[in-house]
């Protein structure tokens, strides 16, 4: 019995979770209501608040479930990465923007982002820092294979590089937060830009990469 309630719970919360994410998408944020979303779920309001406290929370929920959701492309990814590493960052960057526009509207990311700084150490705030840690470990996981195969110069500290890699993406995902007219594709398109900048000071000299790679052939 317990174990049929906590599914219809986890179901409730989820079709909860699904139907805010489309009101928020067809009438923003601002303009839809609890009311709302509890009417489309066939649900009662207090229901709805049983689960979240606030409409916020809600928001708060589908980036947690978003993180959940968003892990296997991303593994996927890191296992079959592009040979190259600024096309490998580059395309993981990318993938960062299509699942982000893909299950928030631009001003339910303003709402978790304005929540870190009006309730510091809070849930949103929690969030964003379990959203920045699995990017860092993504990261450093990726600069370590291409510099173990000399794609990287071997003193780049690729701990910090992996830190300046994620900053270079939230600054710019910020100024898209606080900019309408900037699109999803101009959006990578300057990430990408600065990320090409960073790698030329990353790539092995060319004889050390010459001597890596007759290396491996005798491995």
């Amino acid at each position: 019995m317990t174990g049929l309630r906590a599914r219809k719970q986890q179901a409730r919360w989820e079709r909860i979770l699904d139907v805010a994410a489309a009101l928020f998408a067809e009438k923003g944020y601002r303009d839809t209501h609890v009311t709302d979303i509890a009417r489309r779920a066939n649900l009662s309001a207090a229901t709805v608040y049983n689960y979240f406290s606030t409409k916020r929370n809600i928001v708060l929920g589908l980036a947690v479930r978003h993180i959940r959701q968003a892990l296997p492309e991303r593994l996927a990814l890191l296992k079959n990465p592009p040979a190259n590493p600024l096309e490998a960052v580059c395309a993981y960057e990318n993938l960062l923007v299509v699942q982000s526009t893909r299950i928030l509207t631009r001003d339910c990311w303003r709402v978790i982002f304005g929540t870190l700084y009006e309730e510091p150490g809070g849930e949103a705030h929690r969030t964003a820092m379990r959203l920045n840690q699995i990017l860092h470990r993504h990261y450093t996981r990726m600069l370590n294979a291409f510099q173990r195969r000399g794609r990287i110069a071997a003193d780049v500290d690729t701990d910090a590089l992996a830190s300046l890699i994620v900053g270079i993406g939230t600054f710019h995902w910020m100024n898209f937060l606080a900019d309408e007219s900037v699109t999803a594709d101009e959006l990578k398109s300057r990430v990408n830009g600065q990320l090409a900048i960073v790698f030329r000071g990353a790539a092995p000299d060319p004889a050390t990469g010459r001597e890596q790679e007759r290396a491996e052939q005798w491995n």
